[in-house]
């Protein structure tokens, strides 16, 4: 494997990890936020939203002990707060992990691959063996 190579090889994995790590502590290690949609106790059609502040992605349980946030008399949520926001941030990672490691192992495959040519390529000035 050449140099060059060697070096885009490197250059290219050093890049999906450093992406990858951003990922984890710039959005996954941080509280989530899940903007819940309202409506009156009488009417189904959301009148509005509130914003309800929810656990870290790696956190046991979608949201702390803390009560949520209280609304009007005559207003309720539409839905759980948090759990939407956290399953379809769950899904995120696990794509962005398997994104991740598929390139990974791209890159392990095109380096085993130029080794092998490398290899088996013969020396420059050599006359092949006649049989």
């Amino acid at each position: 494997m050449s140099n060059q190579a060697r070096r885009y090889l490197i250059g290219t994995s050093t890049v999906l990890i450093g992406w990858y790590l951003c990922v984890m502590f710039l959005w996954a290690l941080k509280p989530l936020t899940d903007s819940v949609p309202i409506a009156s106790l009488k009417d189904t059609n959301p009148s509005g939203s509130q914003q309800v502040k929810c656990n870290t992605l790696f956190a046991g349980a979608v949201r702390g002990d803390a009560p949520l946030p209280t609304l009007q008399k005559s207003a309720r949520y539409t839905r759980t707060p948090c759990v939407v926001v956290h399953s379809h941030a769950r899904v995120v990672l696990a794509v962005d992990t398997l994104v991740l490691l598929l390139l990974l192992g791209a890159i392990v495959v095109v380096a085993v691959r130029l080794r092998a040519d490398r290899t088996s390529e013969p020396l420059s000035g050599a006359t092949p063996a006649l049989a």
